[in-house]
């Protein structure tokens, strides 16, 4: 995300958080204009994108809320942020639906946006000239946003998804996986060992596919070379690969190396064009819990696209003094890190980091609920003085000064009106019987 969209988001995201009061920013939002078109410019936006912008913000201070909420979200829309398109409404019981758009209010945004349908982007996109705000129970805000908000997954794809429990983007985030592959390390083909889990970079020799004798499995045997030796890769069943495979393609190629009849093969290796950005290779890889239907490298690909995308935006809850006393890796980096690891240290530190905020939030959690029990009131038992003196000189021993002490913190506590668990502790033998039975 460029500086300038940046900006607006983190304001917009303020601005939803006071309840469209126009007080996210000093002066109103129409304010933003003086500084951020000369950002936006900047940072490379078309000329028309960035009227449509100033003109909507312009105009903000003179909507009702609902307006508001619509105007943003175009805004998200004009300049495609997906954190702004999904930005949460008002209260439903107090608001009208954001569909039901003051006439005004619409009549207002489209004559911003014009015609227009040519933008001076690097990125092009395809998109209407007036986008459609999406319903509110469609796609919550931000991060509760349905997987069907992710490029590349649509409703058959979102429903595979759910028997993994994944139904918003947050829970793809926070789907971490169940281990890893290190294939950052590059080996010669030369230099293989039978067992090894490796990447190799090497061509491809030659593709050749065969039945085996019973007919029912079709083999697909390629033979890939670096010039230092050369390997078999082998599918079964997989003819898919044939669409994929070309001769004399370079590819970079991961997986375990077996045995077959002396020579060395892989069966099922992941590969990838070297050209290409090495999302599965020459990297740890991460290697997620699936379900039927499911290809580990699809889900990896959506993954990888919704951590760059939102890992960046999550907003870090520690305090810096924490950070630095744990020694923790702040929130964002640590998401990005437990899916895709630049190294083993890294994901160690991520791992460290999310651990630490599992047992942080509990304990902030038992913190409250005890707090919360400690405000209820309770019902206050005052033990009698005389009572309790009769029953202590009946006894045929005298108490020590410590079953005292205890005793007259148990009086204490019970007349304080306060409810609470008493732990009674003390080593074998000391008198916990006797101190128990005159508290009951």
């Amino acid at each position: 995300m460029q500086r300038s969209t940046e900006k607006l988001y983190k304001i917009f995201k303020l601005e939803s958080e006071f309840g469209y009061t126009n007080k996210a920013v000093v002066g109103g939002l129409e304010k933003l204009t003086d500084t951020w078109v000369g950002e936006a410019r900047a940072d490379g936006l078309s000329e028309d994108d960035i009227q449509k912008v100033t003109a909507a913000l312009n105009e903000y201070p003179n909507m009702d809320i609902q307006g508001r909420v619509h105007t943003l979200r175009e805004i998200g829309h004009i300049l495609d942020i997906p954190g702004i398109k999904y930005l949460e409404s008002p209260n439903q019981t107090e608001q009208k639906s954001v569909r039901e758009e003051p006439p005004q209010t619409r009549d207002k945004l489209r004559d911003n946006q014009g015609n227009s349908q040519t933008h001076q982007r690097s990125s092009a996109r395809r998109r209407s000239d007036s986008p459609v705000p999406i319903p509110d129970e469609a796609s919550p805000a931000g991060l509760k946003a349905p997987v069907t908000a992710v490029r590349g997954i649509g409703q058959k794809q979102s429903q595979l998804l759910a028997k993994l429990d994944l139904h918003t983007i947050e829970d793809m985030l926070y789907y971490f996986p169940r281990r890893y592959d290190d294939y950052s390390e590059l080996k010669l083909i030369k230099d293989l060992k039978y067992g090894e889990e490796v990447t190799v970079l090497a061509y491809v020799k030659s593709i050749t596919t065969f039945n085996t004798r019973n007919k029912n499995r079709k083999i697909i045997q390629a033979i890939v070379s670096d010039d230092t030796g050369s390997i078999q890769l082998m599918w079964f069943n997989q003819e898919y690969h044939l669409r994929y495979l070309r001769k004399n393609m370079f590819l970079s190629i991961s997986g375990k190396v077996e045995q077959y009849m002396g020579r060395l093969v892989m069966y099922h290796p992941d590969y990838e064009p070297v050209e290409k950005d090495q999302l599965n290779t020459k990297r740890i890889v991460p290697v997620y819990a699936l379900t039927a239907r499911l290809s580990q490298k699809w889900l990896r690909r959506m993954i990888f696209n919704v951590v760059n995308e939102w890992a960046p935006k999550i907003p870090e809850f520690m305090t810096e003094y924490i950070l630095e006393d744990a020694d923790l890796m702040d929130l964002s980096s640590a998401l990005k890190e437990i899916h895709f690891p630049e190294t083993v240290p890294d994901l160690k530190k991520a791992r460290y980091r999310l651990a630490f905020d599992e047992i942080f939030l509990l304990q902030l959690g038992v913190l409250k609920q005890k707090y919360e029990w400690s405000i209820q009131k309770g019902h206050p038992y005052e033990v009698d003085d005389e009572w309790l003196v009769n029953r202590i000189t009946n006894l045929d021993f005298s108490l020590t000064h410590a079953q005292m002490r205890v005793l007259s913190e148990f009086r204490k506590d019970l007349n304080s009106g306060q409810p609470m668990n008493r732990l009674l502790q003390g080593d074998v033998g000391s008198g916990k019987t006797v101190v128990a039975a005159l508290a009951v």
